[in-house]
């Protein structure tokens, strides 16, 4: 298996557990606050609501492997010692 397999394998793993973590947030927001509307709404809580800012971290490491994989894997085992 290549690096390049394994860092697409992990992709998919995070961005699966991030809509997981997403759903089930989002569950928890409506329970406290009412029905969320929409996906545009969703995405403002998401980027603003302090319910969900635990989950901005994953959402950043998320976003930078798009931009650099390699760069990005490398910080996160760094942050894994």
């Amino acid at each position: 298996m290549t690096d390049t397999t394994k860092l697409d394998g992990l992709r998919h793993a995070l961005l699966a557990l991030h809509k997981t973590l997403l759903d089930a947030q989002r569950v928890r927001y409506e329970r406290e606050h009412g029905r969320v509307e929409s996906r545009g709404e969703l995405l403002d809580l998401v980027l603003r609501d302090a319910s969900f800012e635990w989950l901005r971290v994953l959402s950043a490491l998320i976003a930078g492997w798009t931009s650099s994989p390699r760069r990005t894997w490398r910080r996160a085992r760094s942050f894994a010692g």
